[in-house]
């Protein structure tokens, strides 16, 4: 999640433990991105970045 947040097109991410989108083992969870983008112009490299 760090990397995602240093991303100068991300505006706000969520964080998994205060919304408790984490599995209890850590392996797996779920954020919301809000990009400073319309979706059609988010580039390819920050996609990638949120599926690691």
């Amino acid at each position: 999640m760090k990397e995602i947040k240093k991303d100068k097109a991300v505006k706000q991410v969520t964080d998994l433990y205060q919304n408790f989108t984490i599995s209890k083992d850590k392996k797996i969870g779920y954020a919301d991105i809000t990009y400073r983008v319309k979706a059609d112009k988010v580039k390819e490299s920050s996609k990638e970045k949120s599926i690691k």
